[in-house]
């Protein structure tokens, strides 16, 4: 029997092979949606791959004051396009879920309706782009608000080299997430095209 993409990452013997996406704009129409799904799924036929990573895109304004080269543009829910990837692909998908833009209790929502409505239970949470900004719910907040909910998840985290490298303490941060029922992580870096 074939391994569950949960199996595969926890077991160190194993290789994980993921591709990651981004959801289409929040005005794609679910024909549109289906679409533009298939059409990645069908460019992905030859290769073998275990899953699908959805990205939750939020503003990162705040982060840098660096223009954007491009306004920001909502997408459509992830848990919705995770939905649609999996069904199609018949792969486990993990969907990375932006957490500070709701409170405690709108969250807990959300993860009622990740598992319930989605069937989905691979995340990936992510916090704020900086302390500065309207943050209504801390990345530890949410792990503590998905600690006590009923519904129990595989939790992954990000790791970010840029960070480590000005502030030194990734390690004490991922040490704390895998104290919060974090099973796994990706490294995000950033490459940045710094205009001349």
């Amino acid at each position: 029997m074939a391994l569950s993409l949960q199996e595969k990452i926890l077991d160190p013997n194993q290789g994980v092979y993921l591709i990651g996406t981004t959801p289409p704009k929040v005005d794609t129409d679910s024909t549109k949606l289906k679409s533009i799904a298939k059409k990645l799924l069908g460019r992905l036929h030859e290769i073998e791959y275990d899953g699908v990573v959805v990205y939750d895109i939020q503003d990162e304004s705040s982060r840098t004051q660096v223009p954007r080269p491009f306004p920001f543009k909502h997408t459509v829910d992830p848990c919705e396009y995770s939905q649609l990837i999996s069904e199609l692909s018949q792969l486990d998908v993990i969907t990375y879920k932006s957490v500070a833009q709701r409170e405690a209790s709108e969250f807990s929502d959300w993860l009622d309706d990740t598992k319930k409505q989605y069937g989905l239970k691979n995340l990936v949470l992510v916090g704020s782009p900086s302390s500065t900004g309207d943050i209504k719910l801390s990345l530890s907040e949410a792990y503590a608000t998905l600690a006590a909910h009923q519904e129990k998840f595989f939790l992954g985290g990000v790791t970010i080299a840029e960070r480590h490298a000005s502030k030194r303490n990734e390690h004490e941060r991922l040490l704390e997430k895998v104290t919060q029922d974090v099973s796994f992580s990706f490294l995000r870096q950033f490459i940045m095209h710094r205009p001349p």
